[in-house]
């Protein structure tokens, strides 16, 4: 039910920390997930707009991601003491979608 939409609506969000990109991510699970929104008990459309916030707020929370790249340079520190303060703000911000999605 419930838990298992979670853990999908997650995979963006994973996926877009790890590779810094939030449309690869994205585009990638909307291809390969969201077509089959109806086994999850979701709406296409619903589920593709889950996935391209979740993905956003993943990159959001990603060293890797070029614009946390810029804004560390910018501000001299490391980009991972700038994911320090965003990380946890997408991360709530992610668990209000999904009760509110």
């Amino acid at each position: 039910g419930r838990q298992r939409q979670m853990c999908i609506r997650d995979r963006p969000y994973l996926m877009a920390i790890v590779t810094g990109s939030g449309d690869a991510a994205t585009f990638a699970f909307n291809e390969a997930v969201t077509p089959h929104a109806a086994q999850f008990g979701m709406s296409i459309d619903s589920l593709g707009y889950l996935a391209a916030i979740s993905g956003n707020f993943g990159r959001l929370s990603s060293p890797l991601a070029g614009g946390m790249i810029i804004a560390a340079g910018l501000a001299g520190v490391s980009p991972f003491e700038i994911v320090k303060r965003t990380a946890p703000v997408m991360f709530i911000c992610l668990v209000g979608v999904y009760f509110l999605g």
